[in-house]
């Protein structure tokens, strides 16, 4: 068992970037652990040993995007994964609200399950690359078109998003063609606010900004958005 955790551990310098070295270093721990579990199968060997390999052949995914990607033009979604083979994707416009009704919710399962129940503008399947070496790999997922709004990226095991064996990951994602940056004024604590197109640049007219600010109430143990 000790030369399975000798090639987990060097299996995590794999990079792909530079050579195939190490690469398969994962699934020759996966065929120690399975040689000392069939060689000794009542003993606390075989027990540690199923432990590790199921911790070996575990599956894993985050999702990442930018944080404001253009109206009606496809993004880009770059996915983490290990040991899956695809991915069922939704789309689904958020509002203001969302995360303070996603935080008041206790726990994991009833966040997906509540995420699972939300409608959705797109859904789709994508295939994910997976050789069968059992380590992380990374690609980029094209997103359709959105129009302009608020945006949860979902990505689920399940096709339904619902059961007890989804495995459900998500991004938040802004659509916008507008862009802001601020110019303090230090001798006036408002200072000045410029609105312009986020593609070309072009400063925009006659754009009526709102400022909120979130404070936390202890009592709701919620954030309250207020106008400022």
């Amino acid at each position: 068992l000790h030369l399975a955790y000798a090639y987990a551990g060097s299996a995590g310098k794999y990079n792909p970037l530079i050579s195939d070295r190490h690469k398969w270093d994962n699934t020759i721990a996966i065929d120690q652990c399975e040689t000392v579990a069939n060689k000794f199968p009542k003993s606390s060997w075989a027990n540690a040993a199923k432990n590790f390999e199921s911790s070996l052949i575990r599956t894993s995914v985050t999702l990442q995007t930018e944080e404001v990607n253009s109206v009606n033009k496809p993004f880009r979604v770059l996915v983490k994964f290990k040991n899956i083979l695809g991915l069922n994707f939704r789309v689904i416009r958020i509002g203001d609200n969302f995360m303070d009704k996603l935080n008041s919710l206790s726990d994991s399962k009833s966040q997906s399950d509540y995420i699972g129940a939300l409608p959705y503008v797109q859904q789709f399947y994508q295939k994910i690359p997976d050789d069968g070496d059992y380590q992380t790999h990374a690609a980029e997922i094209k997103i359709p078109a959105l129009k302009s709004g608020n945006y949860l990226i979902v990505g689920c095991t399940d096709e339904n998003f619902s059961g007890t064996s989804k495995f459900l990951v998500y991004a938040f994602t802004k659509v916008s063609d507008l862009a802001f940056f601020r110019n303090q004024n230090y001798s006036n604590s408002n200072g000045e606010l410029f609105v312009t197109d986020r593609n070309s640049g072009a400063p925009q007219k006659n754009v009526t900004v709102y400022q909120y600010e979130k404070k936390y109430n202890y009592k709701k143990q919620l954030y309250e958005k207020n106008h400022t």
